[in-house]
């Protein structure tokens, strides 16, 4: 049989499997992700999650998360979404014991784990990072329907001088920065709106990188939560997350 005859397809994907939503600190992306529908699971590298009732897990050294991949291989959970909060963090925290643990296994080597991996010559140790990193999101993702990576922001200049020429990136390693933006199915500027409202925008007319390949997100800048005047935050993952 061709492979060629009937090759239309209908879409079979209306939500993001992966998701990247970064902003400057202290906007509210913690505290946002508690209010996530369904089954979920945040995954603290920065102890934001202390502040907040909700499902979550610091994890401030490699024995901590071993164990929890360990875990998630015996008993083989499953959650409708994962968080990693922040991508930025764990990649500055983490990523290079997880890297050198690699390089030392390959190459038959006996560096300590808060060795420089970037040390390497020919820019390797970024290659160990970025293969780090992605291969601990690729595995946490097999156990979610979604994963969200939360990022902070860092201004990037575009070598104007007026405010034009400055835009929003996302605060990682610039190769793996672009890379994460390839494969992600959206990637949002999460914005404080008005005082008490905070949107996200999946639209490049902001200056970011990203966008997405969500049709109901397309260009959208939704307004995602509101803080009401009982303090309790009310959320609109509804039009993020459709049924």
């Amino acid at each position: 049989m061709s492979l060629l005859q009937n090759t239309f397809k209908k879409a079979t994907v209306k939500n993001a499997r992966n998701m990247i939503i970064f902003s400057y600190p202290k906007v509210g992306k913690t505290e946002l992700m508690s209010q996530l529908p369904g089954k979920y699971l945040l995954l603290d590298f920065e102890h934001g999650s202390d502040f907040y009732d909700m499902n979550a897990l610091c994890i401030d050294d490699l024995d901590t998360l071993n164990a929890l991949s360990k875990e998630f291989m015996e008993t083989k959970p499953h959650f409708d979404f994962i968080v990693l909060d922040t991508i930025t963090s764990l990649y500055n925290n983490l990523i290079n014991a997880i890297a050198v643990g690699q390089y030392n296994k390959e190459e038959k080597k006996n560096k300590p784990l808060d060795w420089d991996i970037t040390l390497l010559s020919y820019g390797v140790g970024y290659t160990y990072k970025r293969n780090a990193l992605q291969t601990l999101m690729n595995f946490f993702s097999q156990y979610c329907n979604c994963l969200i990576s939360l990022g902070h922001v860092a201004d990037r200049s575009l070598g104007g001088n007026d405010e034009s020429s400055t835009v929003k990136d996302l605060d990682i390693e610039g190769k793996l920065k672009n890379i994460l933006a390839l494969k992600t199915d959206a990637m949002g500027l999460l914005f404080r709106s008005s005082t008490n409202e905070n949107s996200i925008a999946f639209t490049s007319n902001v200056g970011m990188i990203g966008g997405t390949r969500i049709p109901h997100l397309t260009n959208q800048t939704i307004m995602i939560s509101k803080k009401l005047e009982d303090g309790s935050l009310e959320t609109h993952w509804d039009k993020i997350f459709i049924k």
